[in-house]
């Protein structure tokens, strides 16, 4: 069973295997879907530009941005670091108006830190400077 599906209500799936509940738009890349890998059972970040972006020079920016973190991501020293993104997949779309680059990443393990801010707080106590 997807965990997505019991948490929060589906969104759309996109290239038929990404299952989304949340979608944070105003990234430098465009917009990121948080979903889950129906094939892999892991949950991960789909990175794509806009596609409501009515700007096609801010839309040509953000496919520039995401090929530009594909080649990072993959670079020798980077691909495989245990402090870098772990790049699961990357591909083209298609749209009526034409295709653009996605990558899908391994979505970051660790603590909310808004939510453990909050913890210190109602338990009277201040953030640390170091955890």
């Amino acid at each position: 069973m997807n965990p997505i599906n019991s948490a929060k209500p589906k969104l759309g799936v996109f290239q038929g295997r990404y299952t989304y509940d949340e979608i944070k738009v105003g990234s430098k890349t465009g917009e990121t879907l948080m979903a889950f890998d129906e094939e892999t059972l892991e949950y991960v970040v789909v990175k794509r530009p806009s596609p409501t972006q009515p700007n096609p020079d801010l839309r040509q920016a953000s496919i520039a941005d995401l090929e530009r973190e594909e080649r990072a991501l993959r670079a020798p020293g980077i691909h495989g670091h245990p402090a870098a993104c772990r790049l699961l997949d990357a591909g083209q779309a298609q749209e009526p108006d034409g295709s653009y680059r996605y990558l899908v990443l391994a979505r970051a393990r660790g603590t909310h830190i808004p939510d453990l801010i909050r913890r210190y707080h109602d338990q009277g106590q201040p953030f640390p400077d170091t955890i």
